[in-house]
């Protein structure tokens, strides 16, 4: 390792490091989808790509903007509340109090301009804008169990082929610098190798420069090894949709968009560990990580609505996704004795990694027939090839390589299914619907993101000029993934999955204005 002669500030080092540190729980996290939008969208479960008439349906079909018959201004809030539950390797977790935050969901608008022409094919041309809350992140949640793999196989897996030297303090170099100094001249693997062998967890087999083979410290009998998992996340990912459509004459409705994505992400996750070897020097360990993320993407979006009679047939396609990201990363390792003092690694360095992702396109299909005034029945089908969902090669990485890999390799397409159902009576409307978003895997190790099982309701007052609607939807979503994330699924590096039930519960209210 080349030591760089700099100032070095102990409190946050920026720098890049040459190998991305992203993995196939990054690229699913930012490509899942849930149900978000107006109270009338959320309680029909979302099945107005045949519809429109609604500011949300929007962002599934923009054709759906032409359906308006007068411009329409319309808001939305929401609480949501969260109650998960853990099971890691057989053992339910600590189940916490639910969070519930409250936020504006929703905001957006339709304007019309009409044709003065009779004798015009296409009467009617819209504009809308609307801002909607896609995915919010915010979690917190406890697993605990027993587990023969700890951080041991952790960091012998990215110490393997690792050279002792690399690892090794220079005279007078703290913790710190060389903590700085590998991530900025070698790798993340590295940097992981140089956290286990100076928290004690990992020995070299040979004591030579050239050693690249370790072996266990801490749990030299492969004991079970008690594990506590704690996680908090939070952040939220929004999309910006402006839509251009038009009306030909009276049964054929035709859109295009312009969808711009912002995300923030934050993660902090602990693990606290024990019950190593009698042969082992160590007691306990705390390994802490904390990410945060910012991105940007830009799509784009065709749609049409055919109508005949009480029929409506919907279809839209939505171009890929392509993100930019920048995530800055810290950790923190302690390592308690039973003869010494403990052995605290906290580099305060903050590691930046900058990258891209591309999310697969999406086809929608969908089926309505209206009752007149009396109500409609709506369904939409929807698609997506998550196993061409891609992080961008940047410099032929191989890293990155290794992930697209594994996201080929694991991830089949996802199905969307969405009901919707509304009942007019007078000024007042009854409406139900269900959503739901199933991932099939080829085999159990996928840690491939989330399903979706959702039931929704809601009621809707029409005072003539405006609408203000309350909508409910009680979901399950089911997540699978590893403590620690590695290359290879099937690696011996924590890669146990955390098997993660949230039931949501969400409430959104609507008001929409027409003009």
């Amino acid at each position: 390792m080349k030591t760089k002669k700099m100032l070095f500030v102990l409190v946050l080092a920026f720098h890049s490091l040459i190998a991305n540190a992203q993995f196939i729980e990054d690229a699913r996290r930012y490509s899942s989808q849930s149900l978000e939008g107006t109270a009338r969208y959320i309680s029909m479960g979302g099945a107005f790509s045949a519809l429109g008439g609604d500011i949300s349906s929007i962002t599934d079909n923009p054709a759906a903007a032409a359906v308006f018959i007068y411009p329409e201004i319309s808001f939305s809030t929401r609480a949501l509340a969260n109650n998960f539950q853990t099971e890691y390797l057989g053992q339910k977790g600590v189940e916490l109090p639910p969070n519930t935050p409250i936020d504006i969901n929703q905001a957006g608008f339709v304007f019309i301009m009409n044709s003065t022409n009779e004798e015009e094919d296409f009467t009617k041309i819209s504009f809308a804008f609307n801002y909607k809350r896609k995915n919010n992140f915010k979690s917190k949640f406890n697993a605990r169990g027993k587990n023969t793999s700890g951080l041991d196989n952790y960091f012998l897996y990215y110490a393997e082929g690792v050279k002792l030297k690399n690892l090794m303090l220079f005279p007078e170099e703290t913790i710190s610098e060389a903590y700085q100094d590998i991530g900025e001249n070698l790798d993340y693997a590295s940097q992981q190798a140089f956290l286990g062998y100076h928290g004690y967890f990992i020995n070299p087999l040979e004591e030579n420069d050239e050693n690249s083979d370790y072996s266990s410290n801490s749990n030299i009998e492969g004991n079970s090894l008690g594990h506590s998992f704690f996680v908090t996340e939070s952040g939220y990912q929004s999309q910006f949709n402006f839509t251009l459509s038009a009306q030909y004459k009276d049964f054929l409705y035709l859109g295009m968009s312009v969808n711009s994505y912002g995300i923030e992400f934050n993660r902090n996750d602990t693990l606290n560990e024990n019950g190593y070897s009698s042969e082992s020097p160590l007691i306990s360990s705390q390994f802490e990580n904390i990410l945060s993320t910012v991105g940007e993407g830009f799509s784009m979006q065709l749609g049409g609505i055919l109508k005949s009679d009480n029929f409506r047939l919907g279809f839209s396609y939505r171009t890929p996704i392509w993100y930019e990201f920048n995530d800055e990363t810290s950790q923190y390792l302690k390592t308690d004795f039973k003869d010494d003092a403990p052995v605290i690694i906290n580099p305060n360095v903050l590691n930046i990694y900058n990258y891209r992702l591309i999310v697969p396109s999406k086809v929608s299909l969908g089926l309505a027939y209206v009752f007149k005034k009396r109500g409609l029945i709506s369904f939409q089908y929807g698609r997506t090839n998550y196993q061409k969902l891609r992080f961008d090669l940047n410099n032929d990485d191989l890293h990155l390589k290794e992930q697209n890999s594994i996201i080929s390799n694991n991830l089949k397409p996802s199905n969307n299914i969405r009901l919707g159902g509304e009942l007019r009576i007078e000024k007042i409307s009854f409406r139900l619907g269900y959503y739901s978003e199933k991932s099939k895997k080829y085999n159990v190790l996928s840690f491939d993101g989330n399903d979706y099982n959702s039931l929704t309701g809601g009621i809707g007052l029409d005072f003539d000029g405006s609408n203000f609607s309350i909508g409910f939807a009680n979901t399950v979503i089911n997540r699978k993934f590893p403590i620690y994330s590695s290359s290879e699924l099937n690696a011996n590096s924590l890669n146990d999955p955390i098997n993660l039930k949230n039931n949501q519960t969400q409430i959104v209210l609507t008001y929409s204005i027409k003009l």
